[in-house]
């Protein structure tokens, strides 16, 4: 089972990303790389529940370009990776699972 966050809007996210380490997840339904890297953020969601949130954002939808714009999106996949609200790092496009979990560990 997935603990994945789906962005439903941008007010919605930017309460989730207040805490913690929070990982932003820009993707496309039609994105063959993001259907890559789905299973591997799914598995990152479950193995570190207490340590990292993951909120899937949709660069298609409407209610969510205020995201894309402000984390100046240019392609996709990219996660964006926050700690208590600020950005610390960014990875654009397919990474490793192991590469993932280094970024959030080492904040």
């Amino acid at each position: 089972m997935s603990n994945i966050i789906k962005a439903t809007s941008a007010e919605h996210c930017k309460e989730q990303m207040k805490s913690g380490i929070v990982i932003l997840d820009f993707y496309a339904d039609w994105c063959g790389p993001c259907k890559i890297l789905s299973p591997v953020l799914d598995q990152i969601s479950e193995e570190y529940l207490d340590k990292v949130r993951v909120i899937k954002v949709d660069v298609d939808n409407d209610e969510l370009k205020p995201l894309v714009t402000a984390h100046r999106v240019r392609g996709i996949p990219t996660l964006v990776f926050l700690k208590d609200g600020e950005v610390v790092s960014t990875v654009n496009g397919i990474t490793s699972k192991q590469n993932i979990i280094d970024k959030f560990e080492n904040l």
